[in-house]
């Protein structure tokens, strides 16, 4: 029996513009401090499985990326 160890049981990768799924990257482009810059790409294939075009960084740096993109933005919504 896995573990669950994530509230989201799903996502999906949808162009703002058309509001329907896509296969085309959604990048976020990151840098860090004496360290360097890359992007992320997330997409999905044919199958409809999700990847991350991770350039050979960790699911955690990942994590850390995704945690700090959410907290540098407004909510349009703020609901704290």
């Amino acid at each position: 029996m896995t573990k669950k160890t994530s509230i989201i049981d799903d996502i999906k990768i949808s162009d703002f513009e058309t509001e329907k799924l896509i296969n085309n990257p959604f990048k976020i482009l990151w840098s860090v401090k004496k360290f360097g810059f890359g992007e992320f790409a997330f997409y999905e294939d044919e199958q409809g499985e999700l990847y991350c075009d991770n350039e050979y960084m960790s699911k955690d740096f990942i994590k850390k990326c995704l945690t700090a993109f959410v907290d540098k933005c407004k909510l349009t919504s703020d609901n704290e």
